[in-house]
């Protein structure tokens, strides 16, 4: 069921990205974007989606810990938990300047507009695709299609859902192994993705002269996760493919300085800390696209799209968690570029 809950909310962002999407988003027909040209295409896919990118990274980046003391030896938890990352206004849309593309135009005229994101709301707009082939000079007009909106409807009060489970394990010298994963899914022969993420608390009371009677838990957090994904794009009436595939990988490391202070049941918890995300999304193979009007008039263009999402910044977390027996209650909101609200359950032997 958790893993489940993972997996469909990762393929919701994920096939988004690559067009294959039962959320409310109208993601552009790839052959119409492609006969654009891979520059014209690159510019409109980066400005629609890199909010999403920026806020999902955020997400995997979150909800590493829910205090600041490691395990013992042999001490586990297994928690799992939700972040909500909120998406700011300015994220919703992006500036359509008709100068920056060769062959997209919108179908209204404007040539400075505001379009919306993948995170959006919607439009009416209409978009062109122009393209001339460089070796015939002949141009190639695919038919209009409709503006990509967003999922501003779908998401909850304007926030990204990001769930995760996790598994944390006491090792050797107040040290805690953190690891994330989800077996590696397919849908077919189509889509496949995996999950797998890496950390290290370690307690640094115990190296500091003076501090061992301290009444603060102080610890040091790395975490290291990645999302990878593979998506082979079908062949249909307007484009053809030829080895076809689209990548996403998404790599988020967390660097962290966590403070906590046991009352009873009750833990309260914070940090400061770094984070450094990169997603990467591409499409290899070669694709042909052919004319709706005239079907022997077509172009060919190989590894249309190559583009990085890098997003990085200052973190700071307040948190609380209640625990009763063996069972564990969480939330702690963490201020950032993307605020983030995380709420987690766990089972937890110290």
């Amino acid at each position: 069921m958790v893993k489940d809950l993972i997996k469909h909310s990762i393929i919701a962002g994920i096939l988004v990205v690559v067009s294959f999407t039962e959320t409310k988003a109208q993601f552009p027909d790839f052959g119409t974007l492609l006969a654009s040209g891979s520059d014209d295409m690159s510019l409109y896919m980066h400005d629609y989606v890199q909010p999403f990118m920026n806020t999902y990274g955020t997400g995997i980046s979150s909800g590493w810990y829910n205090t600041a003391a490691p395990h013992k030896s042999l001490g586990f938890d297994l928690t799992i938990y939700g972040s909500l990352v909120s998406v700011p206004s300015a994220e919703k849309t992006f500036q359509f300047l008709q100068n920056n593309y060769n062959s997209l135009r919108l179908s209204s005229g404007d040539t400075d507009t505001q379009m919306p994101t993948l995170l959006g709301g919607t439009t009416s707009e209409q978009i062109f695709a122009d393209y001339t082939d460089p070796g015939t000079g002949q141009q190639i007009v695919t038919d209009q299609f409709n503006a990509p909106g967003g999922l501003e409807e779908s998401l909850p009060t304007s926030k990204v859902p990001v769930p995760m489970i996790q598994f944390a394990i006491g090792i050797v010298k107040n040290t805690e192994l953190i690891v994330r994963y989800a077996p590696a899914v397919s849908l077919g022969d189509d889509f496949t993705f995996k999950f797998f993420g890496l950390g290290i608390k370690h307690d640094i009371k115990q190296w500091i002269p003076g501090l061992k009677s301290f009444p603060l838990d102080l610890s040091i957090l790395v975490g290291y996760t990645n999302l990878d994904t593979q998506y082979k794009f079908p062949t249909n009436g307007v484009v053809e493919t030829t080895d076809g595939v689209g990548f996403f990988d998404m790599n988020s490391w967390t660097f962290q300085a966590l403070i906590s202070k046991k009352i009873s049941v009750i833990t309260f918890y914070g940090s400061l800390g770094y984070n450094s995300v990169k997603s990467n999304f591409k499409m290899l193979g070669t694709y042909t696209i052919r004319d709706a009007n005239n079907p022997l008039l077509s172009i060919s263009i190989p590894d249309p799209v190559n583009i990085d999402f890098p997003i990085s910044g200052f973190r700071t977390t307040l948190g609380m968690r209640l625990k009763l027996a063996l069972f564990t209650f969480h939330a702690d909101y963490t201020l950032q570029q993307y605020n983030t609200l995380t709420i987690g359950f766990g089972i937890s032997v110290r």
